[in-house]
């Protein structure tokens, strides 16, 4: 490597650390913003009020109902049932169905002999279902929560 190159070369490391030094003192007077390594370049979040105001909210909506096609008990002793549009659930299951253009969900609290107990979780624009813990009662009649 001649002499010419090594200047330049040189002279290349001494501009980006000079401009590294600069664009650091520049960043330093902002306050550190927690960053998702999936956004894009140049991108800036919403502030959480811009966020709040952006957000639908959701309308009054008529609840439909769960059209049951049929309970059975299968040889363990749990029953389970049809559902017209979800399929075979169990207790504990999260049931969800499209309707009105949103989402609506529930929880199958229990079901025996005499019908289907659900319990209204919420109503979405998405078909996730929002996160909801199963409560500590409604675990004991499940048998698989305690096994």
């Amino acid at each position: 490597m001649s002499n010419q190159h090594r200047i330049r070369f040189h002279y290349g490391l001494l501009l980006m650390f000079a401009a590294l030094w600069t664009s650091h003192s520049l960043i330093a007077d902002t306050p550190p913003a927690v960053r998702d390594p999936f956004w894009p370049v140049g991108y800036v979040p919403p502030s959480p009020e811009e966020a709040a105001q952006a957000t639908p909210a959701v309308p009054e909506l008529a609840w439909p109902e769960l059209q049951l096609r049929g309970r059975s008990r299968s040889r363990d002793g749990s029953y389970f049932a049809l559902i017209d549009g979800v399929g075979v659930v169990r207790t504990g299951e999260i049931v969800s169905l499209a309707a009105q253009g949103y989402w609506f969900h529930w929880r199958v609290v229990r079901i025996d002999a005499t019908g289907v107990q659900t319990k209204p979780l919420g109503i979405t624009a998405d078909p996730a279902p929002p996160p909801v813990p199963v409560p500590a009662d409604e675990r004991k009649d499940d048998e698989r929560w305690n096994q």
